[in-house]
Protein backbone atom coordinates (compact mmCIF):
# COMPACT_ATOMS: atom_id res chain seq x y z
CA UNK A 1 0.00 0.00 0.00
CA UNK A 2 1.17 3.51 -0.84
CA UNK A 3 0.03 6.33 1.44
CA UNK A 4 0.00 9.66 -0.40
CA UNK A 5 -1.15 12.59 1.70
CA UNK A 6 -3.29 10.35 3.91
CA UNK A 7 -4.95 8.56 0.96
CA UNK A 8 -4.38 4.83 0.56
CA UNK A 9 -3.35 3.63 -2.89
CA UNK A 10 -3.29 -0.06 -3.63
CA UNK A 11 -1.17 -1.23 -6.55
CA UNK A 12 -3.77 -3.91 -7.32
CA UNK A 13 -6.28 -1.14 -8.14
CA UNK A 14 -3.95 1.04 -10.24
CA UNK A 15 -1.83 -1.48 -12.17
CA UNK A 16 -4.74 -3.02 -14.17
CA UNK A 17 -5.68 0.44 -15.48
CA UNK A 18 -2.11 1.05 -16.69
CA UNK A 19 -1.99 -2.39 -18.31
CA UNK A 20 -5.00 -1.39 -20.44
CA UNK A 21 -3.13 1.62 -21.89
CA UNK A 22 -2.08 1.15 -25.53
CA UNK A 23 1.47 -0.10 -25.91
CA UNK A 24 1.97 -1.17 -22.28
CA UNK A 25 3.19 -4.74 -21.73
CA UNK A 26 3.86 -4.54 -18.00
CA UNK A 27 3.38 -1.95 -15.26
CA UNK A 28 4.24 -1.83 -11.58
CA UNK A 29 3.19 0.87 -9.13
CA UNK A 30 5.35 1.79 -6.17
CA UNK A 31 5.67 4.52 -3.60
CA UNK A 32 8.74 6.72 -3.35
CA UNK A 33 9.46 8.91 -0.34
CA UNK A 34 8.37 12.54 -0.65
CA UNK A 35 8.75 15.34 1.90
CA UNK A 36 5.38 16.93 1.11
CA UNK A 37 3.09 13.91 0.58
CA UNK A 38 4.90 11.20 2.54
CA UNK A 39 5.01 9.07 -0.59
CA UNK A 40 4.32 9.71 -4.25
CA UNK A 41 2.87 7.17 -6.66
CA UNK A 42 5.35 6.18 -9.39
CA UNK A 43 4.84 3.71 -12.23
CA UNK A 44 7.52 1.59 -13.85
CA UNK A 45 6.36 0.61 -17.34
CA UNK A 46 7.63 -1.82 -19.96
CA UNK A 47 6.39 -1.01 -23.46
CA UNK A 48 5.42 -3.79 -25.84
CA UNK A 49 6.72 -1.98 -28.93
CA UNK A 50 3.48 -2.29 -30.91
CA UNK A 51 2.19 1.25 -30.40
CA UNK A 52 4.25 3.93 -32.10
CA UNK A 53 2.61 6.65 -29.99
CA UNK A 54 3.08 4.93 -26.63
CA UNK A 55 4.78 7.41 -24.34
CA UNK A 56 4.35 8.94 -20.89
CA UNK A 57 1.83 11.51 -22.14
CA UNK A 58 -0.41 8.87 -23.72
CA UNK A 59 -0.28 6.71 -20.59
CA UNK A 60 -1.04 9.71 -18.35
CA UNK A 61 -4.02 10.66 -20.53
CA UNK A 62 -5.34 7.09 -20.31
CA UNK A 63 -5.02 6.84 -16.55
CA UNK A 64 -6.68 10.26 -15.99
CA UNK A 65 -9.81 8.88 -17.66
CA UNK A 66 -10.00 5.89 -15.31
CA UNK A 67 -8.49 6.85 -11.94
CA UNK A 68 -9.03 9.42 -9.22
CA UNK A 69 -6.28 12.05 -9.26
CA UNK A 70 -4.69 10.92 -5.98
CA UNK A 71 -4.35 7.38 -7.34
CA UNK A 72 -2.66 8.45 -10.57
CA UNK A 73 1.08 7.94 -10.83
CA UNK A 74 2.88 11.27 -10.70
CA UNK A 75 5.79 9.91 -12.67
CA UNK A 76 6.03 7.23 -15.31
CA UNK A 77 9.45 5.74 -15.82
CA UNK A 78 10.27 3.29 -18.55
CA UNK A 79 12.35 0.17 -17.96
CA UNK A 80 13.47 -2.50 -20.41
CA UNK A 81 12.44 -5.37 -18.14
CA UNK A 82 11.08 -5.91 -14.65
CA UNK A 83 13.42 -7.63 -12.19
CA UNK A 84 11.82 -11.00 -11.40
CA UNK A 85 12.45 -13.73 -8.84
CA UNK A 86 12.56 -17.44 -9.71
CA UNK A 87 8.76 -17.67 -9.42
CA UNK A 88 8.27 -14.80 -11.91
CA UNK A 89 7.15 -12.21 -9.37
CA UNK A 90 8.44 -8.64 -9.59
CA UNK A 91 11.19 -7.79 -7.12
CA UNK A 92 9.78 -4.43 -6.05
CA UNK A 93 12.74 -3.58 -3.82
CA UNK A 94 15.11 -4.03 -6.78
CA UNK A 95 12.82 -1.96 -8.97
CA UNK A 96 12.74 0.83 -6.37
CA UNK A 97 16.57 0.87 -6.40
CA UNK A 98 16.57 1.14 -10.22
CA UNK A 99 13.97 3.89 -10.23
CA UNK A 100 15.63 5.84 -7.40
CA UNK A 101 18.86 5.87 -9.39
CA UNK A 102 17.02 7.41 -12.38
CA UNK A 103 15.39 10.22 -10.39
Amino acid sequence: MIIRGGENNYPSEVEPVLLEAPGVRDAVIMGLADETWGEIVVAAVVLDGTEAGANADAIIAHRKQHLASYRCPERILFVDEMPLNAAGKVLRHELVKQISAQI
